[in-house]
C-alpha cells in the first residue's frame, strides 16, 4: 500500500477550528470511488495542519495501466487484434486481456488520462473520428458477487452502467464496447462487489506498493457562518517524486 502523508500550511489564514473548518479529500490519479474524504489534522501547529497517520491514509498502490492506441484507422497498433468499418464507423477489436500475474515491472504510463490525437490527419480537436473499441476479459465463470468494470479518464472514472462489463456465456469471457475518440489511453480493470463503493484493482492488474501513481490534495474551509465549502488549497504530488506541502 502506499501512504499519504501531508501538512496545510495557512500562514495568512486564521483557523479557528480546524477539526470542523477544514475538509481534506485526497484522490488517486483522479478516482472517485476511492478518494478519502474524513481526515482531520492529526497535529495542530502553529499557522500548519499535520496529517501523518498510520492507517486511515493509506492506498492500494495498483499497478501501471494498460494502454490502448487508436490513433491510427489505418495500421492496427500493438494490443489490436483487428481494425474494420461498419458504416459510419471503424470498430477496433482488442486481444483479449489476461489477468496480470507477473512481478511488478515499472513502465511509463498516463495514471489514467488520455490525450487525443490522431496520425492521419493534422488537427486532432476538429479531424479525429469516434471509433467503437471492443474489450474482451476472459472468465472461466460469471462472477455472482460483484462486477467487473473499464475504468480510467476515458470513463471518467465512473463505476456505471456505460463501462460495465457484460458476461457472454458462450464465449466464456466479459465484454464492453466503448465509443471513444481518436487517441492514446490508459485504463484498468476494476472489480466492485455487489453493496461495495470502492472498486478492487487487485484481481485482475495485481497491487504493488512500488506503483507510480499521482494523488490530488483538495483543501476546503466552511467558517461558521459560511453555508459552502471554500477551496482554499490545491497540491498534487506523486508517490515516485516529492512534493512540497500545500500552502494557502
Amino acid at each position: 500500500m502506499q501512504e499519504i502523508n501531508f501538512s496545510i500550511l495557512h500562514p495568512k489564514m486564521n483557523i479557528n477550528n480546524p477539526q470542523n473548518d477544514i475538509k481534506v479529500v485526497v484522490q488517486q490519479n483522479g478516482r472517485w470511488d476511492n478518494q478519502l474524504r474524513d481526515l482531520k489534522p492529526l497535529f495542530i501547529r502553529d499557522k500548519e495542519l499535520v496529517y501523518e497517520y498510520s492507517r486511515e491514509n493509506l492506498f492500494d498502490g495498483g499497478n501501471e495501466y494498460r494502454w490502448l492506441d487508436i490513433r491510427s484507422t489505418r495500421f492496427a497498433a500493438e494490443h489490436i487484434e483487428g481494425i474494420s468499418f461498419y458504416d459510419p464507423h471503424y470498430h477496433f477489436t482488442l486481444f483479449p486481456s489476461a489477468a496480470y500475474e507477473k512481478s511488478y515491472f515499472y513502465h511509463e504510463d498516463f495514471n489514467g488520462k488520455y490525450f487525443i490525437e490522431v496520425k492521419e490527419n493534422r488537427d486532432p480537436t476538429i479531424e479525429a473520428d469516434y471509433v467503437y473499441v471492443h474489450f474482451t476479459l476472459p472468465s472461466a465463470n460469471k462472477y455472482t458477487d460483484g462486477d467487473l468494470y473499464v475504468t480510467g479518464g476515458l470513463t471518467d472514472w465512473q463505476l456505471n452502467d456505460i463501462n460495465k462489463m457484460i458476461y457472454n456465456d458462450q464465449r466464456s469471457c466479459y465484454e464492453l464496447t466503448l465509443l471513444l475518440k481518436q487517441g492514446f489511453y490508459n485504463y484498468q480493470y476494476h472489480f466492485l462487489k455487489t453493496g461495495q463503493h470502492t472498486a478492487e484493482v487487485a484481481p485482475y492488474e495485481g497491487n504493488f506498493s512500488q506503483t507510480e501513481n499521482d494523488y490530488l490534495i483538495y483543501v476546503y474551509y466552511r467558517g461558521v457562518s459560511d453555508y459552502y465549502d471554500r477551496l482554499i488549497g490545491v497540491n498534487s504530488t506523486n508517490s515516485l517524486k516529492y512534493s512540497v506541502p500545500a500552502t494557502q
